[in-house]
């Protein structure tokens, strides 16, 4: 119920461009916390969320021994413009990994843990597919297939909408969007520590695309945890965020 309210306020706006938008402005905030900790945690948010998430996630993490750090991301990354929203994720991927190298490098961590929710798992695959640091991660009801997921999210129809007037469709989009797909962004991996949350009853990302991106962490060799919730998808963002491991 809560989904199909959130999807029924916010689908048609969140695809109105920004015509002044460009691909270097993904990343419009970043934020490092209790930088003394021996862990790094790294939040890759949910579109349009970082807002919602940042309080909860600085006691959570600080209570848990964990330094934060959190990107807010432009709402634009994700559009109907098909060659803006790769190039987006290409900046997020290359300044975050850039980013947290820089940092192990500072403060040598003992643990890198990426966090991505929704959309944000995203960027985390890219991330992780470039990261040379050892790191472990959890994926929140996010999707092995982008494309797929807009076409078919309940909260992404204003996306669909726009690809459709000009002539795009279901297959195309794939293909477009394939190097963005975390399911080919699977490759650093093995051996890694993963903890995916599905959503049985999700429609925003559909529970198959979340099964989907599990079984490519399997046959990447990852050591992975799957925990399968009925809460929709943002219940079970705020799920983790309340009571989840950091």
């Amino acid at each position: 119920m809560i989904d199909q309210i959130v999807a029924k306020r916010s689908a048609k706006k969140h695809n109105v461009r920004d015509a002044l938008y460009s691909p270097e402005q993904a990343i419009t905030g970043r934020r490092l916390f209790n930088p003394q900790a021996r862990r790094l945690t790294v939040i890759f948010p949910p579109w349009h969320g970082t807002e919602q998430l940042e309080g909860v996630l600085k006691k959570r993490t600080a209570k848990q021994g964990s330094s934060l750090l959190l990107y807010t991301l432009h709402d634009h990354i994700l559009s109907d413009d098909i060659g803006t929203t790769i190039q987006s994720f290409e900046h997020i991927q290359t300044k975050v990994s850039d980013d947290v190298e820089g940092l192990q490098a500072k403060h040598g961590f003992d643990d890198i843990h990426l966090v991505g929710y929704s959309l944000g798992v995203v960027s985390l695959a890219m991330v992780a597919a470039r990261l040379r640091s050892n790191f472990r991660a959890t994926c929140v009801v996010g999707a092995a297939n982008l494309a797929a997921a807009v076409w078919e999210g309940i909260r992404t129809t204003g996306v669909r909408e726009g690809l459709e007037s000009q002539g795009v469709v279901k297959s195309q989009l794939e293909d477009e969007w394939s190097s963005i797909a975390p399911i080919n962004n699977l490759s650093n991996f093995r051996d890694r520590e993963v903890q995916v949350v599905i959503s049985k009853t999700d429609r925003t990302i559909p529970y198959i695309y979340q099964e989907e991106l599990a079984s490519g962490l399997q046959q990447s060799g990852a050591d992975l945890t799957i925990n399968r919730t009925s809460n929709g998808h943002v219940m079970s963002v705020v799920a983790h965020g309340l009571t989840g491991e950091f």
